[in-house]
């Protein structure tokens, strides 16, 4: 049986990704409203999401952290009451922007932060030293993933997390088909987390593996805003006035309207990946 090359399967796919939706190599988001919609939804209950995700991690309070496409501080804002420094990384300015307004004063000093995209970063000049932890959360949107683990390995002085899906939701599975009809292109998949695992066993890393689910909720005051904020996401702008019904028709089936508020939600089927740097 032939071997599998996991990096160009990788690759390949995020070529497809990237071409379908026209979108540069990182993983910005377009427009201020759809980066808005999302601190909405990883800030509600608390930071309840990134909690979730701390549980499972080690560290502590004299540990040094790096945040790899950080967002509105999904990761940051809890744990900076945590630990000793944060370095928070995002290719998006509008993300960091949500970021500082996040962070309270006590723990703003606490947080670095820099714009760039992870394939631009360059872990000697940006970073200087290792991070005692190193953590990527949904936020490999790249198309050299051999580049972008051995980046993560040689930042972190002792532990690396990866998170990253396993599956897709269901409601991204039922607007994959309706992205299909209103585009005219093939749906194609992003890569999911067993991939990660595998091209991993190729660099000789050994990681260990957490399958779970979150409960995510997109949070809207308005219907419209709800729709506008899909077209910006799923690349349906600009539209017509046929799109526009496809599109209200099916997220008038999915949203749930409660409190004067209108909501989204979907489960998120995730691994946690991860490895001692000291154990390879």
């Amino acid at each position: 049986m032939e071997d599998i090359d996991w990096f160009s399967l990788w690759n390949n796919s995020m070529d497809k990704v990237f071409s379908n939706f026209n979108v540069k190599h990182d993983s910005s988001l377009s427009g201020l409203d759809a980066s808005r919609d999302y601190d909405r939804a990883v800030s509600s209950d608390d930071w309840a999401i990134g909690r979730m995700m701390l549980d499972m991690m080690e560290y502590d309070e004299g540990s040094s952290i790096l945040d790899i496409g950080c967002g509105p501080g999904t990761l940051t804002v809890p744990l900076s009451s945590e630990v000793k420094s944060i370095t928070a990384i995002d290719p998006s300015k509008k993300m960091l922007s949500l970021l500082k307004g996040n962070l309270s004063k006590e723990n703003a000093g606490k947080v670095t932060t820099i714009n760039k995209a992870w394939n631009q970063v360059d872990v000697e000049r940006d970073l200087g030293i290792r991070h005692d932890v190193v953590v990527s959360s949904f936020s490999i949107m790249e198309n050299d993933l051999r580049a972008a683990l051995s980046k993560f390995h040689s930042a972190s002085d002792n532990l690396v997390y990866i998170f990253w899906n396993n599956r897709d939701n269901d409601l991204d599975r039922e607007l994959s088909l309706l992205w299909e009809d209103i585009t005219g292109k093939e749906h194609v998949d992003v890569p999911k987390s067993d991939i990660i695992y595998n091209a991993l066993l190729d660099l000789d890393i050994y990681p260990n593996i957490k399958n779970f689910r979150m409960q995510y909720s997109f949070i809207y005051d308005s219907f419209k805003d709800l729709v506008n904020s899909f077209k910006v996401m799923y690349g349906c702008v600009p539209t017509d006035s046929v799109t526009d019904k496809q599109l209200i028709d099916f997220l008038d089936g999915w949203h749930r309207h409660e409190d004067e508020k209108h909501y989204i939600d979907f489960m998120l089927y995730t691994s946690m990946i991860w490895w001692d740097v000291h154990e390879v």
